[in-house]
């Protein structure tokens, strides 16, 4: 499957349940998609507003991106670009919610041997799990670039339908592992626990 596919497996499912949706399309030069820091697709559900990022892999770890450019300016994939991660984050300080909806095929492997051992064969499958912006970006500020598949699994929430996607977006709160407005005399402040630096 494409991301392009993938993306459009969401908007499927966003059609089925009863939030209020849009795509952010991106900007266009002609014909030529321009990259851009907006994310897929805004949400809306119960006063509670989401933006969800579609990212596809196949291999046996999920890519997730970068949070600064390269220094050279080079390329730097196709998971998560700088200005996607900015534009989540900021999104977060403010009250929204964001979420990378993954998916991650995993291809099959024969058993072969290492050493003395004997790896077991691996049988192909597709892991897909919508997972919170602040868990995916605690795990690039502690310096990971990519997750094995066997860890992917168990990040955020399984993505099999749109039931689970509304599961999850309704789970959606303010807690300890996401901003957290604070009202204090004088107007709001936001509790940057985790994302110094963002703004």
């Amino acid at each position: 499957m494409t991301g392009k596919q993938w993306e459009t497996v969401l908007e499927t499912w966003l059609k089925a349940l009863p939030v209020a949706w849009f795509r952010n399309e991106p900007k266009m030069a002609g014909k030529i998609r321009i990259s851009g820091g907006t994310p897929d697709y805004t949400a809306l559900l119960a006063g509670k507003c989401h933006l969800i990022e579609c990212k596809e892999d196949a291999n046996t770890a999920l890519d997730l991106g970068h949070l600064s450019p390269h220094p050279e300016g080079k390329s730097l994939g196709h998971s998560i670009k700088p200005a996607q991660a900015d534009a989540l984050t900021k999104w977060q300080l403010h009250g929204g919610y964001g979420w990378i909806a993954a998916r991650l095929e995993v291809p099959a492997a024969a058993p072969k041997k290492q050493g003395s051992l004997l790896i077991a064969p691996r049988k192909e499958q597709v892991i897909q799990r919508l997972v919170p912006w602040a868990d995916w970006r605690r795990l690039l500020l502690g310096g990971t670039r990519s997750v094995p598949y066997v860890e992917f699994e168990m990040l955020g929430y399984p993505l099999q339908g749109p039931d689970d996607l509304l599961k999850a977006l309704q789970s959606a709160r303010l807690d300890a592992t996401t901003p957290t407005w604070l009202q204090v005399a004088g107007g709001p402040t936001v509790n940057l626990k985790g994302f110094e630096g963002a703004l």
